[in-house]
C-alpha cells in the first residue's frame, strides 16, 4: 500500500471522526440541558455513526489486500462488498434517527409535589 492511498483514506474519513468527537464534546457541555433520554439517545446516534466511520476506514485500508486475496473474482467481491454497505448503512441510517429523535423527544416532566 502506498503512503499517498494511505494519506487519502485518512483524508477521507478523519474529518468526519473530529466532527463526530467533537459533538460528543458538546453534547456533555449541554447534557443538564437535553435531558438524559435525549443526551443517551444523541450519543447512541454518534457512536453509530463513529462506528460507521471505523468501519469504512478498515474496509478501505483493506481493499488492496482483499481484492488480491479473492483473486480478482468480482463475484465473491461483489458478496463481500455487499455485506459491507449493508453494514454501513444501517449504522449511518441507524444513528442519524437517534440523532434525529433525540432532537424531537420531549423530556420526562419532573413529578409534582
Amino acid at each position: 500500500m502506498s503512503v499517498g492511498y494511505f494519506i487519502s483514506v485518512f483524508a477521507g474519513h478523519v474529518p468526519m471522526l473530529a466532527v463526530l468527537i467533537g459533538g460528543a464534546v458538546l453534547l456533555a457541555s449541554r447534557r443538564e440541558r437535553l435531558g438524559k433520554r435525549s443526551a443517551n439517545m444523541a450519543y447512541l446516534g454518534l457512536g453509530a455513526l463513529a462506528l460507521g466511520q471505523i468501519i469504512g476506514l478498515i474496509w478501505t485500508l483493506s481493499l488492496p489486500s482483499l481484492y488480491q486475496a479473492l483473486g480478482s473474482s468480482v463475484t465473491s467481491y461483489g458478496m463481500v462488498s455487499f455485506g459491507f454497505t449493508a453494514v454501513t448503512t444501517l449504522l449511518g441510517a441507524a444513528g442519524l434517527g437517534l440523532i434525529i429523535a433525540a432532537l424531537v423527544v420531549r423530556p420526562i416532566p419532573a413529578p409534582q409535589q
